[in-house]
């Protein structure tokens, strides 16, 4: 690329974190470069002339969720993202990438996980930023002790979480962690899948929204695949009745209950469904 086209990397890490690829690229060409690979796999699929809309870009700051690798290295402990084409993880400081309330939690996770008996050699760390707070899942390769949940409630405490979890099943809920999907207010499982960003589920939603056809009725009915925990599904139940399939229990479980707790039971229905097997 030419030296118009480059740009100076925001993070420390980069060029050894496995997280970030183009972060040394000018955000103007990478737009256009995504753009062009849009177009190409439309014309591949058959599109003739395709035209897509411009790249929404999402500003460095906002990533409001994050799948941490964490590990245990001759006693000391490393939190942050693998590197390239490596299972080895960088022992990350900052991550600019992410919302200042995820940021904040690094120095202070790595130093709970290094006091948590249970982390043998690894973990998975998820952070979701919900309405409600931070809401933290560590999954340990071994036993939690009892020494480890009085830590991981300590934590939960001192950092004002509104719950903390190891894995899928919470230790201690401070107050109920929710997440508003377009009015549809959802208790999401502990470690969800999140869009990465707010402002990046805003223009999905808008763009999905504007895709509907235009003489819809309220008994019209709208078929929603891999709802997940309902980011789309309160949004098109104002425009018409929704059945909302999902593989995970989990998630059909929180979308199911946000559905009946918000007076949309009539609207909303939902089914557990294995799409890959049965689409």
């Amino acid at each position: 690329m030419s030296e118009s086209a480059m740009t100076v990397p925001l993070c420390r890490h980069f060029g050894v974190c496995g997280g970030c690829s183009a972060q040394d690229v000018a955000p103007e060409t990478l737009a256009a470069s995504k753009r062009a690979r849009l177009a190409a796999a439309l014309a591949r699929a058959g599109f003739a002339d395709p035209h897509p809309a411009p790249i929404i870009s999402i500003p460095m700051g906002s990533r409001r969720r994050a799948d941490f690798a964490v590990a245990r290295v001759a006693g000391a402990v490393r939190l942050g993202f693998h590197e390239a084409r490596s299972r080895s993880v960088v022992d990350i400081a900052e991550c600019p990438l992410l919302r200042p309330e995820l940021e904040a939690l690094i120095v202070p996770l790595r130093a709970l996980l290094a006091r948590l008996q249970g982390l043998r050699k690894s973990a998975d760390l998820r952070v979701n930023l919900l309405d409600a707070g931070v809401d933290v899942s560590v999954a340990l390769d071994g036993e939690a002790t009892a020494a480890d949940r009085a830590r991981l409630v300590a934590f939960a405490q001192e950092c004002d979480l509104p719950r903390i979890s190891l894995g899928a099943e919470p230790v201690l809920i401070r107050r109920p962690p929710t997440l508003d999907c377009a009015g549809l207010v959802v208790i999401p499982p502990s470690a969800a899948f999140l869009q990465p960003s707010f402002e990046g589920e805003a223009a999905i939603r808008a763009a999905v929204l504007a895709g509907l056809p235009p003489k819809l009725t309220r008994k019209s009915r709208i078929v929603e695949l891999y709802a997940g925990i309902g980011t789309l599904t309160g949004a098109l139940a104002a425009h018409a009745r929704v059945h909302a399939v999902e593989g995970s229990a989990p998630a059909v479980a929180a979308l199911d209950e946000a559905a009946r707790t918000g007076g949309l039971a009539g609207r909303i229905d939902t089914e557990r469904r294995d799409l890959a097997r049965r689409p």
